[in-house]
């Protein structure tokens, strides 16, 4: 061994890193080499943990680094610069070590003991340019180029001879599972996915299979499901639910955005979802229930002229005969046994549904391995001008306390008259599912630009309120988690009735708004939640698999929340029980922030929901926090909280929550 370092060193970022140089000779006369660097990081930016290098060079001719967490190997081999990279990530804020071992055989990278990357093959390990520096902590002296670490180093272990490899290190507190991959149920890809536990402490898990392409609505999407009944330890095949038809962007219906809530008193599991024919998604959806007075669908056949479907599924003209045609609930059209096509989809279908958002739920009795056909819900809480209506997504909940104890409880969000805005509110159901009425939305009485505003005709973008989720507060009020477009920040309001009505919009400068769905939960413990804590993560990627996060041996829960496409996430958190009586739980948030900037830890939060909200890279700038003062003094909205920071008061007590 012929460099030993023990830490730990915390570097910022920006300028700070070692310079190893005097070691050059070691590599570059070895054979062979044997690196161990032990370190912790919550950061996604592209991080150099060792270079070697020449310093008019762009490029360093052999490099370990973290790419979006990923571990990355970059070595001269064969004549060319090869790059490596690891399918997992390491930038949850935890210890893992870094192992290299490269000799005439190859060269490989384990983390935390376990191999991640390998390239096999004769030679030397690394054929080398021209070099003059060793540094840690940095890619380059190329300014432009120079990749500086951010996070903690705990200890170096740099050998010439083939050294033995750590032993495999169990990390406590977090398992992956793939869950949701391409290719799965036929499926090119998967978002949107949705968790719950329910009777029997089975788990059931979804998601939208993309069918031929990654794209939101129009597509042809599916509902995929899986289920677990040992914690999450093994799963069912992934199977479609149902399958609305067609196919790819143009010519494929949709089941989106599905919502999964357990009626712990019934035992009946529900998915909430929004259905489109093809071609139609939330911005070319039309105004309507898709329904008449009596509950019937509304068909039109090529020449406009209109039809009803009965409930027994034939299909009456205007004056009430009978046309001989049947439309089951899934939309296909048959007449005397015959497949005549899909209202949903085809260019020469004999009839068509209105071209509208149809939000649908359909339910389970036996724990997800049978589902009841789909029930539409626009008659009951969609009105005539509202364009798109779609669930949260994510979860529904139960009211657990209060004078609405027993409440099934829907987040939903639906387009103005003019669709330039969204609002977001509540469905909820008094008879455990089987009637659903719609509450008012968070934007109906808001004060917004020095006008009172409602749902209906509210036609700023900037006060869109989209995508959201519900969690139970301590006596039954309800907290209602916004994805908007005024702040980089989620914003958040309260309801006392059950989700009839919401008040306190504000912006919560604790959580930062991830551009994409929130997820929000409650966490309890007490007699009968000893099980694990299970939730699930989007692809990082359009590809990538989704996958399931749940505890190991430790009672430590640990979650990320990550956004599919563009960016991955930034943003993880933790929970554990506490050894006080009257705090049971808790736990805090870490939300990485841009380049440069240190990471900011929100404290400890006693008794308290946890909302993830990935957003990679937030920057927060001087420029930026003026902008924000003064779009506040504009629409009339504070940061809303009862204390300086942002935080409500009920976040800093510490009560005791029993499981119910």
């Amino acid at each position: 061994m012929f460099f030993a370092w023990d830490g730990p060193r915390t570097f910022n970022g920006v300028d700070d890193y070692m310079d190893l140089s005097d070691d050059l000779h070691h590599f570059l006369q070895s054979d062979t080499l044997s690196l161990d660097i032990r370190f912790q990081t919550d950061s996604p930016e592209y991080l150099t943990l060792l270079a070697v290098y020449y310093k008019e060079s762009l490029l360093p001719d052999f490099s370990l680094n973290l790419n979006k967490g990923r571990a990355v190997l970059t070595v001269k081999r064969d004549g060319g610069l090869k790059v490596l990279c690891s399918q997992d990530a390491y930038c949850d804020g935890q210890e893992h070590l870094m192992s290299f071992r490269g000799d005439s055989s190859g060269v490989h990278l384990w983390m935390d003991g376990v191999p991640v990357v390998e390239d096999l093959g004769p030679g030397p390990y690394c054929q080398y340019g021209y070099v003059g520096f060793v540094t840690v902590g940095r890619g380059t002296l190329a300014d432009q180029y120079a990749n500086f670490f951010q996070g903690e180093l705990l200890s170096l272990r740099f050998s010439d001879q083939a050294e033995p490899l750590p032993a495999a290190e169990a990390k406590p507190g977090i398992a992956k599972l793939p869950l949701f991959a391409r290719g799965m149920a036929g499926a090119e890809n998967f978002r949107i996915p949705t968790m719950v536990t329910a009777g029997d402490g089975v788990v059931v898990a979804s998601a939208d299979g993309r069918m031929e392409a990654p794209g939101d609505n129009p597509n042809h999407i599916c509902r995929v499901v899986r289920i677990s009944r040992d914690s999450g330890e093994s799963w069912s095949d992934p199977r479609i639910l149902f399958d609305f038809g067609g196919t790819g962007r143009r010519d494929g219906a949709a089941a989106i955005d599905g919502s999964l809530l357990y009626d712990q008193e019934e035992k009946i599991l529900y998915m909430l979802y929004s259905h489109t024919s093809a071609g139609i998604g939330s911005m070319r959806s039309v105004p309507g229930t898709g329904f008449d007075s009596q509950g019937r669908k509304l068909l039109w056949n090529p020449a406009g002229e209109q039809f009803v479907r009965a409930a027994d599924g034939r299909v009456l003209d205007a004056s009430g005969q009978d046309t001989g045609y049947l439309v089951d609930i899934y939309g296909k059209i048959t007449k005397n046994g015959a497949d005549c096509g899909s209202i949903c989809h085809g260019a020469d279908r004999p009839f068509r549904q209105m071209d509208t958002s149809f939000l649908q739920i359909i339910e389970s009795r036996d724990n997800g391995e049978t589902w009841s056909q789909p029930r539409e819900l626009n008659p009951q809480v969609k009105e005539e001008w509202m364009k798109f209506i779609g669930a949260g997504p994510g979860t529904g909940i139960q009211i657990q306390e209060g004078p609405h104890k027993g409440r099934l409880v829907y987040p939903v969000y639906f387009s103005s008259e003019s669709a330039k805005a969204y609002s977001s509110g509540a469905i909820y159901s008094d008879d455990h599912g089987r009637t659903w009425k719609r509450g008012a939305s968070v934007n109906d009485g808001r004060v917004f630009n020095g006008a009172v505003i409602n749902a209906r005709d509210v036609d700023d973008p900037m006060a869109n309120l989209g995508e959201c989720q519900i969690t139970e507060l301590p006596g039954g009020q309800l907290r209602i988690f916004l994805r908007n477009p005024l702040e980089p920040r989620t914003a958040a309001a309260y309801s006392d009735d059950g989700g009839e009505s919401w008040y306190g919009l504000a912006h919560q400068q604790a959580l930062p708004d991830p551009e994409c769905q929130s997820h929000v939960l409650r966490i309890r413990q007490g007699a009968g939640c000893a099980g694990p804590l299970s939730t699930v993560t989007t692809a990082p990627r359009a590809g990538g698999p989704s996958a399931c996060w749940r505890p190991g041996s430790s009672p430590t829960a640990v979650w990320r929340s990550s956004r599919t496409g563009r960016s991955a996430s930034s943003t993880r958190g933790a929970i554990s029980p506490s050894t006080s009586p009257n705090s049971p739980w808790t736990g805090s948030w870490t939300t990485r922030r841009a380049a440069g900037k240190a990471s900011n830890n929100f404290g400890e939060q006693k008794g308290a929901p946890f909302c993830s909200s990935p957003r990679a890279g937030i920057e927060r700038n001087e420029k930026e926090g003026s902008l924000h003062e003064k779009r506040k003094k504009a629409t009339g909205i504070s940061s809303g909280a009862d204390h300086a920071d942002g935080l409500p008061g009920w976040l800093r007590q510490q009560e005791q929550h029993p499981c119910r």
